[in-house]
């Protein structure tokens, strides 16, 4: 359905609360797709039109890096594993033990994290710090030590983040059957926490409504190599 017709729904059921305003039907409804939307599943992931994950550049001296406006969350900052930039190479792969790949680099063995998205090798830059968005700023990734001056060898492995909902011209993000099944029953949870003065057992309902939503996110295929990992040895 698209926003119009799902604030006519909410009209229904939240007893003649009017749209806009701070306790309007549009704030909760933003709200309860963000709760939703703002989940770790593969389909959140942002990719280039190449279908790799978005790079940028680096500046020699230069440690903090704003993500594309798209991005919600900074998973990571990857490079591409048949990367020939030497200095890179002995930037990611200083004081790792040769050979050794891991799920988490931050455990007792020094291991390094790799990961095939959509059949491309990736390994992860340990040196970097990141924070989400904000509502007035991007998602930022910052280095612990100097990345040095690089064209298009790193990436950004990202989470989407939606357009706010600030009028019923927005289109919803959670698309057909789900906004039915998880984003109107979301809202309306929200609402009635509100009402009742039950905020944050409702918002643990959503919380509940989230995990199944993603689930569903995270069916069919989406490129994530699931087999052994190479140990070299």
């Amino acid at each position: 359905m698209n926003t119009n017709e799902m604030l006519a729904l909410l009209e229904v059921h939240a007893d003649g609360m009017n749209r806009d305003g701070t306790n309007g039907l549009l704030f909760f409804l933003n709200t309860a797709q963000n709760i939703l939307t703002l989940q770790p599943a593969e389909q959140n992931i942002v990719f280039g039109t190449d279908g790799r994950l978005p790079s940028f550049n680096t500046v020699d001296g230069t440690y903090v890096y704003e993500a594309p406006a798209e991005i919600w969350r900074v998973e990571g900052v990857y490079i591409e594993g048949n990367v020939t930039n030497r200095l890179i190479e002995e930037f990611i792969y200083r004081n790792f033990d040769y050979g050794v790949y891991g799920s988490n680099y931050r455990t007792g063995v020094r291991e390094l994290e790799r990961r095939t998205i959509t059949g491309i090798e990736y390994f992860r830059t340990p040196y970097v710090r990141t924070q989400d968005a904000s509502d007035t700023g991007r998602a930022t990734a910052t280095f612990t030590e100097n990345p040095g001056a690089t064209t298009a060898e790193y990436r950004w492995y990202g989470l989407r983040r939606d357009t706010a909902i600030v009028s019923d011209s927005i289109p919803l993000t959670v698309k057909p059957p789900y906004d039915y099944m998880y984003l109107l029953p979301a809202t309306l949870l929200l609402i009635q926490g509100f009402k009742d003065g039950d905020f944050l057992n409702k918002h643990a309902e959503v919380l509940a409504l989230a995990k199944k939503y993603q689930l569903e996110l995270n069916k069919g295929e989406q490129g994530e190599f699931n087999g052994s990992i190479e140990r070299g040895f």
